[in-house]
């Protein structure tokens, strides 16, 4: 993804190509959902695509606002000549960003987490620090779990723009 990257400016093109690829080297019926953004810290704007892939979000501390960022796009391996869309959002300084896999909110065939969980973590936690936001994501995820083996993996990242 990184090689193919240095040759794209654009998240849809890039995941257009990586899409090809995969398609022609897996086992038919494979295939993986993907979630790729960019970020202009410069002209303050993200620019993002879906393979698929569960909604992200922008969380905006200053008023409590929700944005989820989704795109059209069938996940990478399905079909060889696959189109994404690419979409941008102008954010502001401040900002969260929250980034996660489908095993956030899906484990055991059921469900975690629900987002509206997600986000009423945020509004409770409107002026603290990413980490400790990430530590409560990972408390309640767990405590969900409650020492259940999770059958899918679990990412979540958290970046203040």
């Amino acid at each position: 993804m990184r090689y193919e990257a240095l040759k794209h400016c654009f998240p849809d093109a890039l995941i257009s190509d990586i899409n090809k690829t995969i398609y022609k080297e897996s086992v038919k019926g494979m295939f993986c959902t993907l979630f790729y953004c960019l970020v202009d810290i410069k002209e303050k704007k993200i620019f993002y695509t879906s393979a698929g892939h569960d909604e992200q979000v922008i969380y905006n501390p200053g008023n409590g606002m929700v944005t989820f960022l989704k795109t059209k796009g069938i996940p990478i391996g399905v079909k060889e000549n696959a189109d994404y869309e690419v979409k941008s959002y102008d954010y502001n300084p401040g900002d969260i960003l929250l980034l996660f896999t489908d095993g956030l909110i899906e484990q055991n065939q059921s469900k975690t987490l629900d987002l509206q969980d997600i986000l009423q973590i945020f509004n409770n936690n409107q002026n603290t620090d990413v980490k400790v936001i990430i530590d409560k994501i990972k408390l309640m995820h767990n405590n969900i779990l409650e020492g259940q083996n999770a059958d899918d993996d679990t990412t979540c990242l958290i970046a203040e723009l």
